[in-house]
């Protein structure tokens, strides 16, 4: 009897009478799941959530009933989808680059990073766009035994030259944390991409990381809160660099021995200078 009920009240106009019908007309929310997939792996779900209720993006049923007993007060809660709104959602994954299969979601074809790790390029993804879906007002969930952290990813470069030496400052920033980028000199050397932040939360740092740095993690010195590097590495740190800031690009360029101007020596030195020592005037008259 129950269920004849609630088939008539979900796919019918309904006259009530020994009993509510209620029309739930509350917040709808679209959330990103991160779930463990069939190999372990992280993969990411689509639901859409009417107020208590919550529908997998792939689940095309369009009304949902729930059942209310109030000390004898029977009331049925009808939860109706907006299929218009859920397909918009869907279409803004998917102009940045994410397609919904059934309930899942992941990357398009011509969208596809090259990573090693799909699973952990979701993840990056989810970091990349932190800040376009808080203004989607798309909620990331999580049910899986790890916590990954899903906030905005920042590393802030500078640079600065003392005598012979480059050294090269950077700060990784994860929300409210905040370190030197050579903290992670372990693991960008031994290619290890989860980093656990003191909450527990679980970093997966971006692949772009090591392919760009790994090279300068082996040639340079640390020092403190930077690597340093001797000035015959300029060309590795111009290559490097290139594409990350530029303003950082052109106060690298300042410093190129090919393109230094030779500075004249200063009246009164009573001595003739040898064209290298000449250039190594100039490039400390650069600074």
């Amino acid at each position: 009897l129950q269920t004849f009920v609630f088939n008539i009240v979900r796919d019918y106009e309904v006259e009530a009478n020994g009993f509510a019908v209620e029309v739930v007309r509350k917040e709808k929310k679209a959330l990103i799941s991160i779930e463990q997939g069939l190999d372990l792996a992280p993969i990411l779900v689509l639901y859409f959530q009417y107020g208590r209720k919550k529908f997998l993006a792939g689940n095309k049923t369009g009304v949902e009933v729930e059942f209310l007993n109030h000390s004898g007060r029977f009331t049925f809660l009808k939860h109706i989808r907006d299929f218009a709104w859920e397909r918009s959602v869907m279409d803004l994954l998917q102009k940045h680059g994410m397609l919904c299969a059934s309930s899942q979601i992941d990357f398009a074809m011509e969208t596809r990073p090259q990573d090693a790790s799909p699973a952990y390029a979701r993840i990056n993804w989810i970091n990349n766009h932190a800040a376009e879906l808080e203004d989607w007002g798309i909620i990331v969930v999580q049910d899986v035994k790890e916590t990954y952290y899903t906030g905005a990813m920042k590393l802030d470069l500078a640079l600065s030259m003392d005598g012979d030496w480059f050294d090269l400052y950077a700060t990784v920033q994860l929300g409210t944390y905040s370190f030197p980028f050579i903290r992670l000199k372990k693991n960008i050397l031994k290619g290890q991409r989860e980093y656990v932040l003191p909450n527990g939360e679980v970093v997966i740092l971006p692949e772009i990381w090591f392919v760009r740095f790994s090279e300068l993690f082996r040639l340079g010195e640390p020092d403190s809160e930077a690597l340093r590097f001797q000035k015959h590495h300029f060309r590795l740190l111009e290559e490097t660099l290139k594409g990350t800031d530029p303003s950082l690009e052109e106060r690298l360029a300042a410093y190129d021995p090919s393109k230094l101007s030779l500075i004249q020596p200063p009246v009164g030195l009573k001595a003739t200078l040898r064209s290298y020592q000449r250039q190594g005037y100039s490039w400390m008259y650069a600074m």
